[in-house]
């Protein structure tokens, strides 16, 4: 599993990315309407959503898995709940989890190719 970004859940994008880069200087890397926006912060990538790609309450880490079915498995085996299973993306597979205390990470895995 890699750490591949956080995802910051806001209300309205177009505000929270303004904010973002202004206040903090990111470079936004890319854009999705108005529901994702990815920033370049130098360290770990910093993902905004709102809309349906509102897929958490809180922060969230976001991990890339090759086999995204092993890894829930592995997961929930080891004491994590569901919280919205598995389930095609725009870009991707995924799936949010909650670790044994509560803060929910996100799974993602590319889809096979075509």
């Amino acid at each position: 599993m890699q750490l591949t970004m956080l995802i910051q859940p806001v209300d309205d994008l177009p505000t929270a990315a303004a904010f973002y880069r202004d206040a903090f200087g990111y470079t936004e890397k890319f854009r999705d309407g108005a529901r994702f926006c990815l920033f370049d912060t130098g360290a770990l990538p910093l993902a905004l959503t709102a809309g349906e790609e509102r897929l958490t309450e809180r922060a969230a880490p976001v991990y890339r898995v090759d086999d995204i079915e092993a890894a829930l498995a592995r997961l929930t085996a080891a004491g994590a709940r569901v919280l919205r299973p598995l389930e095609a993306g725009p870009h991707e597979w995924r799936a949010v989890l909650a670790d044994p205390a509560s803060n929910p990470l996100i799974l993602t895995a590319r889809f096979a190719p075509t």
